[in-house]
């Protein structure tokens, strides 16, 4: 998790600067990539095939962080549409 919370805090310096709410993007990278490490582990796929280990967890670190990017834009475009709409 560790990792994952470095590797977020790379992306969150960026991130910040476009969305209001972005410090979610820490919670999810680190539990994306913990959880994608731990599935591997748990189910000993690393010890079976590293290629497919490796694609386990970009998938679920993927899904997290994409779950989070949808709705830190949708937010970000309900932001902008009722700066829009109070002009």
């Amino acid at each position: 998790m560790t990792i994952g919370l470095l590797v977020g805090l790379a992306q969150w310096l960026f991130l910040r600067g476009y969305f209001t709410k972005s410090l979610v993007w820490l919670l999810s990278s680190a539990v994306g990539l913990g959880l994608g490490i731990g599935l591997v582990l748990i189910s000993n796929l690393i010890n079976q095939s590293g290629v497919i280990s490796i694609i386990l967890v970009v998938l679920v670190y993927g899904i997290a962080t994409g779950f989070v990017m949808s709705w830190l834009s949708a937010s970000h475009r309900k932001t902008e549409s009722n700066l829009v709409n109070a002009a």
